[in-house]
């Protein structure tokens, strides 16, 4: 889910020594986190969760921390997602939004949200721990 990418690109982000990094090892990390089984939910449920992320992260620690550039980072390649879902995109080039059935990540029906809660609540602890 993209507030779980979103919770993983600040906690990395926070690691980094630049915005730029911040937010490349956002991206990065989405590929990372896309191989793990989970489960995407209809835009609807995804977007106020990512919108609650974003401003808690903000809040947290400001709109121009590498918190927040990594999170910004780390949800945005889902941003395809959108598009095609909307119909603006035939599909999907981010190398980890296959929807092949060879793909461990996508689509398998994970049927907890509690693995995702405590990694986000893992990943704020580590973005509090932001590198001296």
């Amino acid at each position: 889910m993209a507030w779980t990418h979103a919770a993983i690109g600040a906690a990395l982000g926070s690691q980094t020594e630049s915005k730029e990094g911040a937010f490349g090892a956002g991206v990065v990390s989405h590929g990372i986190a896309d191989l793990v089984p989970h489960r995407d939910y209809d835009m609807k449920i995804e977007l106020p969760l990512l919108a609650v992320m974003l401003g808690f992260i903000a809040l947290r620690y400001g709109v121009s921390s590498n918190q927040f550039y990594g999170a910004v980072g780390g949800f945005s390649p889902d941003i395809e997602n959108g598009l095609e879902v909307l119909g603006f995109l035939p599909g999907t080039i981010y190398p980890t939004h296959t929807r092949k059935s060879w793909f461990v990540g996508h689509g398998h029906k994970v049927k907890s949200i509690v693995p995702q809660l405590l990694l986000i609540a893992l990943c704020i602890w580590i973005a509090d721990k932001k590198k001296p």
